[in-house]
């Protein structure tokens, strides 16, 4: 792509602290200012050639988390609650549509005695609907318009996922 300027600059944050012997609490943050000057794209709804202007590069989020806390309730129980995210983003030059920003709850629980361990675990536990990328042409010639019309495809992220682990260390 044809940038004139294309800024960036960001941070990361990590922090663990333990409460007591029990209880750890965690953090991840990142943080991303990007700006694209100016970018000459083909922008499928006019089907020509534009220059966008003073925009976020695309599929760069602002911030991004992942928040949480471990506890562990004896030697051989144990739990950790985490809460991910991000901020929306574009998810192209040629159009401007974005992936919305989300928020993620996700859990475990483990039991671990000698070589045996057992964790039972869920993802995006409250089972929300997310985009991670997204595309944006005609492809349909079924569509309401009797034409191939521009429509966004997106891949959604994982749904509700759990599931459980055993293990054996030998």
């Amino acid at each position: 792509f044809p940038y004139t300027t294309l800024f960036r600059s960001g941070a990361e944050l990590e922090a663990t602290i333990a409460v007591d012997a029990a209880v750890e609490l965690f953090a991840n943050i990142g943080w991303l200012k990007t700006e694209v000057d100016s970018i000459e794209t083909f922008d499928l709804d006019l089907n020509q050639f534009v220059t966008k202007n003073d925009r976020e590069q695309a599929k760069s989020p602002e911030y991004q988390y992942n928040l949480g806390v471990r506890i562990a309730f004896s030697d051989e129980w144990s739990s950790r609650i985490e809460v991910e995210g991000q901020d929306e983003s574009f998810f192209g030059y040629y159009h401007d549509g974005e992936l919305e920003g989300y928020d993620l709850l996700n859990a475990n629980l483990s039991w671990q005695r000698g070589n045996i361990a057992v964790n039972l675990w869920g993802r995006n536990l409250t089972d929300q609907d997310y985009a991670v990328h997204a595309l944006y042409f005609g492809a349909d010639p079924r569509d309401d318009f009797g034409a191939w019309s521009n429509q966004t495809y997106s891949q959604l992220g994982e749904p509700r996922t759990y599931g459980i682990d055993v293990s054996y260390d030998f």
